[in-house]
């Protein structure tokens, strides 16, 4: 089942457009936030259920999830 992202596609922490991966998650203060890969690093607590999930670009721009 293919599942899109339809929300902000703006890193909550760096303000920056995601490029080519977006992540849904948990921070590690407990808050959820979107973020690109760089910030995601530093600040997700990682993927999976009740963590966070992975959205890939598409050719056509959508975000699919692709992990998590």
């Amino acid at each position: 089942m293919k599942v899109e992202w339809h929300g902000n596609t703006r890193c909550d922490f760096c303000g920056k457009e995601c490029q080519h991966d977006l992540y849904d998650g948990k921070t590690i203060w407990g808050s959820w936030a979107v973020m690109c890969k760089t910030c995601f690093r530093k600040n997700g607590e990682g993927l999976g259920k009740g963590r966070g999930q992975r959205y890939r670009k598409q050719e056509d721009d959508a975000f699919v999830k692709c992990e998590g």
